[in-house]
Order: structure tokens, then C-alpha cells, then sequence
């Protein structure tokens, strides 16, 4: 006799949180936070508690906001909505929207590099191409944070302007109440390193690529990340560890033939080669800035270029 088959429904594998609202929870609960650790006293615990939690909460608004854009309409509205509020914010009649709401500056443009990242992913044509897109990014970040980039500049002293565009260019994570005349120990995250992660979850998302665990160990990686530059008070590249993630646990998925191994491997010669002789002309040493003065522990330290 044959039996009529099964129509029951399949719960889908929860490879990813796809709702807009997880992002719009995340994101809420940051500015909380961020609101919450203004009026903490200023110690070692409570400091490195509300940095971790934070970047917790902002790495996931990060992947849940990019995984949820699915349509141009969608990130065309992002773009122009979060490029408008930052330009706003930066003008002077409107620079009290972050004291009156601490924190939604750093969501404001974690949405546009979400928004630039989303635009980005749409010209991976193949999952193959984020292998070397990650290394490439590694090696950049590299040379920012250690060979003689901006942020090099930046907490050398060497350069003002470099200065201004790293503070621009970041996002500071929520600090504790301190004492009057101090400046806050404050952590920040990279415009590029949330431009990055979007990238690589928006192409998990578009080639079917189960992320769950990818992001899980992507964010325990990066609080430990940001603990050792609490604990040492020096800027490390965040694109190195990311990039580490991202290639050993979807290394399966990136499938290569003969000719395109060894097209890898030449161009990865290359790159070393150059990434070699930018960091050996980096050690000369640059006349230091009068106007600019060196980054302290006392200051934003940022993670990432």
C-alpha cells in the first residue's frame, strides 16, 4: 500500500538571527549600556565589564543588521539615512544629539559601513574570492596599525590630521564615570573592521553559508581581542583576527582549481613582497608634529585600523 508523504514542515537550521528586530534589540540595549556606564564608578571591573558586553552588543547589531538587508531599497535607505545623521552630527547645531543620546553616533556609522559592506559583498561573485580578500585586508590592517599607517601616525604623534581622521573614523565603546579634569580610558573599533565583518556575513548569507558558529567564535575571539588591548593599552589590528575566523572555519568553502592555486599563490608572493619593503621603508623615522601629541592609556585606544 503506498502511504501518501510527508507534508509536515521543517524547521529550517538557525544558521543566523534574519529578523530586522534582533539588530534594532542589539542596538538599543548598546545605547542602555552606553547610558548605564556613564554613571558607574571608574574601575578596573567595571571598565573592562562594559567594554566587553558592549562590543558584544555592537558586533551583533553589526552581522544581524547586515544579514537582514536583502533588498538594494533596504541598504540604499540605510546608506542615506546613517550618511545624513553623521554629517548632521558633525555640524554644530546638531552636535548635541550624541550628549543627548550617548552612543548613537558610533550605531549612526557602524549602519554606514554596514551599508558600504553590503554594497561591497554585491560584487563577490564567488565565495572563493574571500579568501584572498581576507588575506589582502589582514595585510593592510597590518601595515595601518604596525607599519606606518594612520593609526600608527595617529598614536605616534606625528600627524594631527592622522589624529582627526582616526577619531572620525571610529567607534568608541561606552567608558565609566571618572574624575573631574580626567580623560576617560576609552576603547574604540575601527570604521573598517565593522565595514569587514558585513562584508564577509552579508556573503555567508547570499552563498548559503551556515554562520552561526562562525559568528559566535568570531565574537569570543574579538573580546578576548580587546582585552589584551585594555590590558596592554597598544592598538592591535582587528581585520588579522577576523580574517583568521573567517578563513579556518569556511576553509571547505573555498574550492579552487590548478590554475587559480597557483594564480594565488603568485599573487600572494607579491603582495608579500611589497607588504615586506612598505614595512622596511615604515622604519624611517618621521619628524615629529609640534601641534600633535602622542596617544596615551588616558585616551581612546583603538582597536584596528
Amino acid at each position: 500500500m503506498d502511504t501518501a508523504p510527508d507534508t509536515t514542515p521543517v524547521a529550517p537550521e538557525i544558521t543566523h538571527l534574519p529578523d530586522i528586530r534582533y539588530a534594532v534589540i542589539s542596538g538599543v540595549s548598546y545605547l542602555l549600556l552606553y547610558r548605564i556606564a556613564m554613571y558607574l564608578p571608574n574601575t578596573n571591573l567595571n571598565v573592562i565589564a562594559t567594554t566587553l558586553l558592549s562590543l558584544v552588543l555592537i558586533l551583533t547589531f553589526t552581522v544581524t543588521l547586515a544579514r537582514s538587508l536583502k533588498t538594494w531599497r533596504s541598504v540604499a535607505l540605510l546608506q542615506i539615512s546613517s550618511l545624513t545623521l553623521w554629517v548632521l552630527m558633525k555640524v554644530r547645531t546638531f552636535a548635541f544629539i550624541p550628549h543627548l543620546l550617548p552612543g548613537v553616533d558610533g550605531l549612526v556609522m557602524v549602519g554606514l559601513a554596514v551599508s558600504v559592506g553590503l554594497i561591497v559583498s554585491s560584487l563577490m561573485k564567488e565565495m572563493k574570492i574571500l579568501l584572498p580578500a581576507a588575506v589582502m585586508l589582514a595585510m593592510v590592517d597590518l601595515y595601518v596599525v604596525f607599519g606606518g599607517g594612520l593609526v600608527t601616525q595617529a598614536v605616534s604623534g606625528h600627524s594631527p590630521k592622522a589624529q582627526a581622521a582616526m577619531k572620525a573614523l571610529t567607534v568608541n565603546l561606552p567608558t565609566t564615570q571618572v574624575k573631574a579634569g580626567a580623560e576617560p580610558y576609552q576603547l574604540a573599533v575601527g570604521f573598517a573592521d565593522f565595514l569587514f565583518i558585513a562584508v564577509f556575513f552579508a556573503c555567508f548569507r547570499r552563498f548559503g553559508i551556515p554562520s552561526r558558529k562562525t559568528f559566535v567564535v568570531l565574537v569570543t575571539v574579538l573580546v578576548l581581542y580587546m582585552f589584551a588591548v585594555a590590558f596592554t593599552g597598544t592598538p592591535l589590528p582587528a581585520l588579522v583576527p577576523i580574517a583568521v575566523v573567517v578563513i579556518s572555519l569556511n576553509f571547505r568553502h573555498f574550492k579552487y582549481d590548478r590554475s587559480e592555486k597557483f594564480a594565488l599563490l603568485y599573487a600572494g608572493l607579491i603582495v608579500g613582497v611589497l607588504f615586506a619593503y612598505l614595512l622596511h621603508a615604515s622604519r624611517r623615522p618621521a619628524p615629529p608634529d609640534k601641534e600633535a601629541t602622542p596617544i596615551t592609556n588616558e585616551k581612546a585606544i583603538p582597536l584596528g585600523g
